[in-house]
């Protein structure tokens, strides 16, 4: 399929600049037309894309964590500041 060959050309720089965004571009309309080769191709940026977001979603939940015990602190420090 010229789509999955366009794609394999982008990635490697045959032919042309290597760019690796308009690679996956083209691999994704050969995937679209059931092209296992470009599927395959397309997979590792998949896993790679779910890593990442999950990384992001675990990274947010630790930063929401840690701001909610430092309000806690500062909450418990302006109470004892009071009380003095």
């Amino acid at each position: 399929m010229a789509q999955c060959s366009l794609g394999y050309c982008y990635a490697s720089g045959n032919g042309v600049v290597e760019d690796e965004a308009e690679a996956a571009k083209w691999f994704r309309k050969a995937a679209k037309q059931n092209s296992e080769s470009a599927q395959y191709q397309l997979a590792p940026s998949v896993a790679v894309a779910k890593i990442k977001l999950s990384l992001d979603i675990t990274f947010l939940c630790l930063g929401f964590s840690l701001l909610e015990r430092f309000f806690d602190l500062l909450c418990c420090a302006l109470q004892h500041s009071e009380l003095q």
